[in-house]
């Protein structure tokens, strides 16, 4: 079972103020992502390569409060720190839920030229209640996957560097177990710190 992280979860109020923030602040672009279909949101995307940020508002909060993921979405707004989850990628969904006791959901979007992006996640009510990590598998093309999508960027990241995860040591290591670039600590539950990888060093999503 290969495992690796997927993509970090950035909560924010107005997609397009969040866009054009990230650029300025972390010379990072963002696309189009879509709506998730019975949660109240959408999502933009800043393309990482093998991994990717994802940038997720409130749209219809009507929709949103009768979601588990929608109210934890826009009650995450104006938190401390930027990034608010943490999704690991898995090849073999069926042996990661046995080894770790949890159940998969499929899930799917829309991207705005009519592609529909299929995925399986599990642990995600323990990631909106413990700040631990969710799993997701793909179910797509590896160019389809967000974050091959083309952008351009005013810097070249080249991936995570590092993402320092705070909670019950024992369980979180457990829990993120052969996992590259995450480090836990003990501590209140929480995404600490993420730095992404560049030529010029460490750029840290700090808040």
């Amino acid at each position: 079972m290969s495992l690796m992280i997927d993509h970090l979860i950035v909560c924010v109020g107005d997609l397009v103020g969040a866009a054009r923030s990230f650029r300025d602040r972390f010379g990072l672009d963002s696309v189009e992502g879509g709506r998730h279909p019975g949660h109240g949101t959408a999502n933009r995307i800043v393309p990482l390569g093998d991994s990717y940020i994802e940038l997720v508002a409130v749209v219809d909060p009507s929709e949103a409060e009768a979601s588990t993921f929608g109210r934890w979405a826009s009650g995450r707004v104006g938190s401390t720190g930027v990034v608010d989850a943490v999704s690991i990628r898995t090849d073999d969904m069926s042996a990661l839920c046995t080894r770790l006791d949890l159940e998969s959901t499929a899930m799917s979007r829309q991207r705005p030229d009519g592609i529909e992006l299929k995925w399986s996640v599990a642990g995600v009510d323990l990631a909106f209640e413990e700040s631990l990590p969710f799993f997701i598998e793909w179910h797509v093309p590896e160019g389809q996957m967000p974050g091959r999508a083309d952008v351009v960027h005013d810097r070249e990241v080249t991936g995570v560097e590092e993402i320092v995860l705070s909670g019950e040591r024992a369980r979180l290591e457990r829990w993120t177990e052969d996992v590259p670039h995450i480090r836990c600590v003990q501590g209140a539950a929480s995404v600490v710190s993420v730095s992404l990888a560049t030529p010029e060093g460490p750029l840290h999503l700090d808040s």
